[in-house]
């Protein structure tokens, strides 16, 4: 029974010692970590043996590297452990290990296997490829929303402009493809919803102060070129255009 508890006691202790800081300071997998995974380097994060369940690897790391682990239905999304709120993601398919060096991954909406996955960066958001960790669209948005995620090959990039006053916020979207093109629409229209059969959303982009408080919400369709189909026209949330997208497709009110 004492060597039992003088085992648990030891292993508690040494813990910490299993991740250790790089020459640069960022959080990096040891190699005893590494070993546990069997992953062999790649230029951005480490490939982790086929052979390996995938359960035994979020175990793994969990247990022995110390970090949280959150499973979405293409990937393992890891936070925390003992060198802060770096995160890093684990591809189910590819088995691409990503090093912990991002702030944030959301991985829960996407319907894209082989779609970019979205990350955070020094305060910006960006995709990257899943397979490799190689960066497809560069860190250049400053928010999220649902759809910031790919579904059927596009997705909203997203980002947020604050009213003069200070009072309060927007969204300003652009419909992205997944080799990093963006949609271009006329001047003034912004989508606001995922493609559907080709389609999707539009609103106007309201000026830096919003939306005027006398004017309704409103909502057009255009396509994934580019090119309205129909002018957005005054719309509630409760008739009109958005009951042939939702629940097929979010619809985010700018």
């Amino acid at each position: 029974m004492k060597k039992k508890w003088l085992l648990f006691v030891c292993m508690v202790l040494l813990m910490p010692l299993l991740l250790l800081p790089s020459a640069k300071g960022e959080p990096v997998f040891t190699q005893s970590v590494l070993d546990a995974l069997h992953a062999v380097p790649v230029e951005n994060g480490y490939q982790v043996d086929r052979t390996m369940d995938l359960f035994d690897i979020s175990y793994i790391l969990r247990i022995t590297a110390g970090y949280d682990v959150r499973e979405t239905h293409l990937s393992f999304l890891i936070s925390g452990g003992p060198w802060g709120p770096e995160v890093a993601w684990l591809d189910k398919q590819s088995r691409f290990l990503s090093r912990p060096e991002y702030e944030e991954f959301e991985d829960s909406f996407t319907t894209d296997p082989t779609g970019p996955i979205f990350a955070k960066k020094d305060g910006t958001y960006g995709y990257l490829c899943r397979y490799d960790g190689s960066i497809v669209i560069p860190f250049q948005f400053t928010g999220y929303c649902a759809q910031s995620e790919f579904c059927d090959g596009y997705a909203l990039g997203d980002n947020i402009v604050w009213y003069e006053d200070g009072t309060g916020h927007k969204h300003v979207h652009v419909l992205l493809r997944a080799d990093g093109y963006i949609v271009p629409f006329p001047e003034g229209i912004m989508p606001v919803s995922y493609p559907m059969n080709g389609l999707v959303l539009i609103t106007p982009v309201y000026d830096e102060n919003g939306r005027p408080e006398d004017v309704e919400y409103s909502l057009g369709i255009g396509n994934v070129e580019g090119q309205v189909l129909l002018p957005p026209v005054p719309c509630g949330f409760e008739s009109g255009l958005e009951k042939h997208f939702v629940p097929h497709s979010y619809v985010m009110e700018p």
